[in-house]
């Protein structure tokens, strides 16, 4: 192959080449062995392993510093080349074949120095140096004459003729190196730049247009929701029984009886999703003294006698005035002067004895523990009531004004009262917040006012991703000092994000976009800038080689680039494609879209940036401000190392000009001082005690790290809002009101069916009902087998209710245990005593008490002619109790429910029976005699939402099911298919936007004690939450384990070896754990957050630790020393480059608000502090000590006995250039006769 002159190539490269040495100076290791001509030409050989033919080889011209002499050992071995110049030398020589018949006179060993005839002799500086022919002989069966091969002699004369003739060639002794054939993108790129960058950035912005495109035409590009976090197990059954009952009211079957019979006035109903809630705090003093009473009152009064909330958004009582605040107030104003005088003190001087009689009240205790702090002290003989925190409640009513009830345009009306307490509210609330309130701490919460602090808060936090984003530029600006390297750079990263949203979203149709997943274009940046630094640094460390053209440089830049990029993008995509298969949505869609957008980003740099490159060193590249100035050696490549001729010699060391520049400075530190440091043995064995110690600390750490029981908090715990959620958990006695766990025990539905619903979607998609037609409580023995289950639940043992931590009721220490069934026959035992104005019983001997039947009902509905059609009782009547559900849970009908009968009417459902039902006389639309179609029994659990513990919680839960599955398989077949429950209550649905439903659960509402929430409890997603709690540790280990074995492999396959790939994977699994170790000494627990980043460690530790890896792998040295020095060297500083930017990245998160974002960045610095730490020190001084040397662990033989298993192939069999296609022969059919060509090319007869 002829090689291509230096300046021919596309826009020629005209940088200057290093120093030619003399042709005249042979390299003192250069020894040549006796010489005889062969005509007129002097020729040594060499005898190789090739076993096919003797060739005469013509060798690159002797003197270059980074060419191997001809051996002059008698071994029978192939001339070596350095190690890693494959690429570059794979073409340097020139073959000739002098077929058979070579003399064997010639000596096998011998070494011919062959210089061209020439005249004038050669100069120092003469592109003519002398070259070397090597003889290529097999053993043949016979000798042959060599005078008589005139043929191949003229030939070769011919071409070293042709070599001679420099005025034509042009070739220096570097030209004549040849390198690999330039890649076609390449070649494209050079030859027409300004074209090649229109189409690529073409391409990028058709991606932009495509998405804006489907923006504008209505497509849910952009399905954005940084309100919420879908953590739905949609899958499990415990999600779908919990579905079936909170979606039980969908139905269009259903008859609603509204508030049991009463017509819904305005503002009737309290809206208990938007009370505000206020806490007042004296810390280390008492709230209730004179001034602070007075203080509490006034503030009060200022929010409830507000002109627009008395008229449009209080709650109305019976008497249709607004009710008053839940507060300590209402001991002293009167509220209470019913039971006892005392309770009247509005100027607030009897403060102890009105406190002390509440306390002492059965009644009023109930309600005064709510207002008192869990260090609370109470005397009640020196009549003494000390706390240091109470707390109040507003309440706002609904359907409100011009609505006709509360299902009516539903989000209309939250948006109605949301807009008032934004405007009228948020900004006074914050201000008192910030400042305190005479003297005490005002802490406050309104999930409107929360919302609309939290997407402002959000807007804020932003700005640092801005802040981030601006810093990173300027880093890559600084680092390759150039702006369009950096812009092109940065947008690259932009179309990255574009291109994988559109993936993401139209390809593989996921329909969420998340908080997360605007945050992993932190990630993307960090990688962005990673890849942009490595392409930039491998073409500037490419500017001293003699490449012919510019095609040629950028095509070696571009296979060493990609390769390297390629494998931590692939290493760090896997990571995160490691949790697509996790159930959690917020997991899997993050880490699809995360995968997907690593690898957008690695295509747009190998496909776009190339043309970046090409421009910039067209244009710019030799501008002072703008460009890159190579020089034109590298001072000291090696200077830890005596033998630093690889790279250059000392005589072009010191003639040389130094490179100045800072990026040039860190690299000589990297592979100098600091390289000489490492090396050294107690510094060695310092280091590996140390990291040693540091992972084992870590290691502990992990250990103590358990499940947060909390719900996700939004902001920092400094936040007014994350202290009054504390101190609504913490700081207040226990109390009747609690936030306390019900379990539903649910009788009517089946698990929720939801095959209708989108998998990858995150909207308001709830399925649909499955009914279990076989309920029915009409039959006695149904009504008895469930009476007998409630009587058992409510007779447990102590020992019982412990074992169920069924929570008993604290005035009465029985279990609290809620069935309608149970209420209803209280209500007809009174019933069936009824007696008119003269005495007369109304009902004489019925006995009305449960189980219903139909001789008794019929009686009953005798006696209530008034109410109930006689001729609707027809023979085929059926729905007896139903009647008598209908008569009690509307407390006869009166229109005025109990409180009891409001309660249960959440929990029953009834639907239109066309056959029985029936309209109530003079009550159009009240109607009895209608199906029973779904019924919950409810137990109140001691277990405190949010404070316990997964497993605990899932033990409990499988105590519970066990309890179940054996009571309800005892039951007549009509009751066999129940279930229990732990879901929200029925007045959730009163907002219709279910993430809302769900993440004000998880934010909030579950941490709120139902006294501060109005007569009917919201309880948490226990049951879920749990499991929710126990697939986020699983998804957390999984991660990490599956991350690490995909590092090990990727790391084995692309440094090539065995050792260095295990060595790494040791250092990522000691960064991984150092990083989880920082979760518990953080004072955090594994919660939602946590598990989420913990998906990160291992994709973004892997980085910096396979650069080195890989450059260690093939650097081209034998030693492990000069390995590890070049690795430093090459990839140290874009090692340390793309540390800083992501690490900067980090540190501006770490300022924000929210807590996800400063937690993100937290976990972002410690990975990548923890990554270049270990990459940079530990794994190093690994290498240096125990990293394999020349072939040891290489994965090469492996590869090769798997290749030549499945061609079939045994060790034994040789090479061939012709054999049938497969190219290779078995040895005992080669035959005698041999022939070829004078380039090398031979042709075996025999195959």
């Amino acid at each position: 192959m002829k090689a291509i002159p230096a300046g021919e190539g596309c826009y020629g490269d005209t940088r200057p080449t290093r120093r030619p040495i003399s042709w005249d100076q042979p390299r003192p290791e250069q020894q040549t062995s006796p010489t005889r001509n062969i005509g007129n030409i002097p020729v040594s050989s060499s005898y190789t392993n090739d076993s096919s033919r003797a060739v005469w080889q013509r060798a690159i011209p002797a003197g270059l510093g980074d060419v191997t002499p001809a051996p002059s050992s008698p071994r029978r071995t192939r001339p070596t080349q350095p190690q890693g110049e494959d690429n570059l030398n794979q073409n340097r020589n020139i073959a000739y074949d002098i077929g058979d018949d070579v003399n064997d006179d010639v000596g096998p060993r011998d070494s011919i120095p062959f210089t061209p005839p020439m005249t004038p002799p050669l100069s120092p500086t003469s592109h003519n140096a002398p070259y070397h022919i090597v003889l290529k002989r097999t053993k043949l069966p016979s000798p042959h004459s060599l005078t008589g091969n005139r043929h191949y002699m003229e030939e070769a004369q011919t071409l070293s003729d042709q070599a001679d003739q420099s005025h034509d060639c042009k070739l220096t002794n570097h030209a004549s190196k040849t390198f690999p054939e330039p890649l076609l993108l390449c070649k494209f790129i050079c030859r027409k730049p300004r074209l090649a960058f229109g189409l690529a950035l073409t391409g990028h912005l058709l991606i932009a247009f495509v998405s804006a495109l489907l923006y504008v035409v209505g497509y849910d590009i952009l399905p954005t929701n940084f309100n919420s976090i879908p953590l739905d197990l949609r899958k499990k059954e415990v999600f779908l029984k919990q579905e079936a009952w909170l979606n039980r009211d969908r139905s269009h079957d259903l008859y609603f009886r509204t508030r049991a019979g009463r017509h819904v006035t305005e503002r009737s109903i309290k809206y208990e999703t938007l009370n505000t809630y206020i806490i007042f705090e004296q810390e280390g003093g008492n709230i209730f003294t004179k001034e602070n009473m007075k203080a509490i009152r006034s503030l009060e009064d200022e929010f409830y006698k507000d002109e627009n909330y008395q008229s449009n958004f209080c709650l109305l009582n019976h008497r249709n005035i607004c009710e008053r605040p839940l507060s300590i107030i209402r001991f002293f104003d009167g509220t209470y002067a019913s039971l006892h005088p005392v309770f009247n003190d509005t100027e607030f001087d009897r403060i102890p004895e009105v406190l002390s009689a509440a306390y002492s009240n059965p009644y009023t205790k109930r309600v005064l523990q709510v207002f008192l702090g869990k260090n609370s002290r109470i005397d009640l003989q020196n009549r003494v009531v000390e706390s240091e925190i109470t707390r109040l409640v507003l309440y706002y009513g609904y359907p409100l004004s011009g609505f006709n009830s509360t299902r009516d345009d539903s989000k209309k009306q939250y948006e109605k009262v949301e807009n008032y307490l934004i405007d009228r509210w948020a900004a006074r609330w914050k201000d008192i917040s910030m400042s305190g309130y005479n003297g005490m701490r005002f802490l406050y919460m309104n999930l409107a006012v929360f919302w609309h602090e939290v997407n402002l808060q959000l807007f804020y936090d932003l700005l640092f991703i801005g802040g981030s984003f601006v810093f990173i530029f300027l880093f890559m600006w600084f680092q390759t000092r150039s702006i369009w390297l950096t812009s092109w750079g940065m947008m690259s990263t932009v179309f990255s994000f574009i291109g994988g949203n559109l993936v993401y979203n139209v390809v593989l149709d996921f329909k969420y976009l998340g908080i997360f997943h605007v945050l992993s274009m932190f990630i993307i940046l960090g990688i962005a800038a990673d890849d942009v630094f490595i392409f930039c640094d491998t073409w500037k460390s490419l500017c001293k080689e003699p490449f012919p053209s510019v095609a040629h440089r950028l095509s070696e830049c571009y296979r060493r680039a990609a390769r390297t990029m390629f494998v931590t993008s692939f290493t760090t995509a896997a990571a995160f494609f490691i949790n697509s298969f996790s159930p959690i949505l917020a997991i899997s869609s993050f880490g699809t879209f995360s995968g997907i957008t690593v690898l957008m980003n690695y295509l747009s740099v190998i496909l776009f940036f190339p043309t970046v490159l090409a421009m910039w060193h067209l244009n710019w590249e030799s501008e002072p401000l703008c460009g890159y100035q190579c020089s034109t050696a590298e001072a000291d490549m090696y200077p830890g190392l005596p033998d630093t001729e690889a790279m250059t010699s000392g005589k072009q060391k010191d003639s040389l000009k130094e490179d100045r520049s800072i990026n040039a400075r860190i690299m000589r530190f990297l592979s100098g001082p600091y390289f000489r440091f490492l090396m050294n043995n107690v510094v060695r064995g310092t280091t590996l005690v140390v990291f040693t110690a540091l992972i084992a600390v870590f290691i502990y750490f992990s250990t103590t790290l358990t499940p947060d029981d909390r719900r996700p908090r939004v902001m920092k715990p400094t936040h007014h809002f994350e202290r009054f959620d504390d101190r609504t958990l913490n700081s207040f006695q226990p109390s009747g009101q609690d936030d306390i766990t019900k379990v539903f025990i649910v009788w009517g539905l089946k698990p929720q069916n939801r095959s209708s619903c989108h998998p990858r979607r995150f909207a308001d998609c709830v399925g649909s009902t499955v009914w279990d037609d076989s309920f029915d409580l009409n039959p006695p023995p149904a009504q008895d087998a469930l009476m007998n289950f409630c009587n058992k639940l409510s007779s447990f043992s102590t020992e019982d209710t412990d074992y169920y931590r069924i929570r008993r009721d604290l005035t009465t220490n029985q279990p609290e245990v809620k069935c309608f069934l149970t209420s209803m026959n209280d209500f007809f035992k009174v019933e069936e005593d009824s007696i008119l104005p003269n005495g007369t019983k109304i009902y004489g001997d019925i006995d009305l008490q449960l189980p219903t039947t139909e001789l008794k009902m019929r009686r009953f509905l005798r006696a209530n002619r008034k109410l109930f059609s006689q001729k609707s009782f027809h023979r085929t009547f059926y729905r007896y109790f139903e009647t008598a559900y209908s008569y009690w849970i509307s407390n006869r009908f009166s229109g005025f429910p109990t409180f009891e009968t409001q309660k249960f009417s959440r929990w029953i459902g009834e639907a239109f029976d066309p056959r029985d039902s029936h309209n109530v006389k003079g009550q159009t639309g009240v109607l009895y005699g209608t199906r029973l179609k779904y019924a919950a029994v409810a137990v109140n659990l001691s277990l405190t939402a949010g404070a316990t513990y997964y497993r605990e919680g899932l033990d409990i839960y499988n105590r519970w099911e066990k309890l179940i599955i054996h009571e309800v398989s005892q039951m007549p077949p009509s009751l066999r298919g129940a279930f229990q429950t732990t879901p929200l209550t029925w007045h959730w649905f009163h907002i219709q936007d279910k993430w809302k439903r769900f993440l004000l659960y998880c934010l909030y509402v579950s941490q709120m004690p139902p006294s501060l929430r109005g007569a009917f409890q919201t309880t948490p997603l226990t049951w879920h939450w749990f499991h929710i709690q126990e697939a986020l540790v699983e998804q957390g280990g999984i991660s990490v384990i599956a991350g690490v074995t995909v590092a090990w492999l990727v790391l084995v396959v692309s440094s090539g070896n065995f050792i260095v790939g295990s060595m790494a994977t040791l250092a990522i699994a000691g960064i991984t754990v150092c990083v989880i170790g920082c979760i518990p000494l953080a004072g955090w627990k594994l919660g939602v957050l946590e598990a989420m980043n913990m998906t990160l460690v291992v994709g973004l530790a892997i980085d910096y630790v396979v650069h080195l890896g890989v450059a260690y792998s093939h650097a081209p040295f034998t030693d492990r020393q000069r390995r590890v020095q070049h690795a430093l060297h090459e990839l140290g500083l874009s090692v340390l480059c793309g540390a800083v930017t992501t690490m900067g990245s980090g540190l501006f998160m770490m300022f924000a608000q929210i807590l996800f974002f400063t937690q993100f960045g937290i976990f972002i610095f410690a990975t990548i502090g923890f990554s270049i730490l270990f990459a940079l020190t530990f794994f190093v001084v690994l290498l240096s000590l125990i990293g394999p040397q020349g072939d040891t662990g290489s994965t090469r033989p492996l590869l090769q006995s798997l290749w030549f298993y499945c061609v079939g192939r045994r060790r034994e069999d040789v090479d061939c250039a012709v054999c049938d296609g497969k190219g290779f022969v078995r040895p005992e059919s080669l035959t005698n006769h041999v022939t070829g060509d004078v380039f090398g090319s031979i042709r075996s007869t025999a195959c």
